[in-house]
């Protein structure tokens, strides 16, 4: 019950990230002014706006080659935009509360580790890894 609850999540959250919803609140976020100890946070975020960025530029130019290409990332999509946005949550309670900054420090070394693994598979993913996946679920199904 829970993956279906958690992919029926996606697929409405995706629409948000292709349509630059998320994106445009990430950007929100930072233009904000932050505690100077979240300084070195910021710059990590910046850097994973640009991967985010470059991420859904790809699957939007692939999508058109092949259908399903957004849905097959769409999870890492989602993901990614979400450990973004949560460590810039955590960097802006850093500077109203210094309980939060070690908090904020800890998620965004979390967040680079899951945003360049969602980076590196998608930015190598072609659209040929729609198909192969389809089949390999068809052959578990008759198997």
């Amino acid at each position: 019950m829970y993956e279906g609850t958690s992919q029926l999540q996606v697929v409405a959250a995706i629409n948000a990230v292709t349509k630059g919803t998320f994106l445009e609140q990430i950007k929100t976020y930072e233009a904000a002014d932050y505690a100077p100890e979240m300084c070195a946070v910021k710059s990590k975020l910046t850097d994973l706006r640009v991967r985010f960025e470059e991420m859904v530029a790809r699957v939007e130019t692939l999508e058109k080659e092949r259908s399903g290409y957004k849905d097959f990332h769409a999870r890492r999509l989602v993901e990614t935009a979400g450990h973004i946005i949560i460590t810039y949550l955590l960097a802006r309670q850093a500077g109203e509360s210094a309980e939060y900054i070690d908090s904020a420090r800890i998620y965004c070394k979390l967040a680079e580790s899951k945003v360049a693994e969602a980076y590196n598979y998608l930015m190598h993913s072609d659209v040929e890894d729609v198909d192969l996946f389809k089949k390999v679920g068809q052959e578990e199904t008759i198997g």
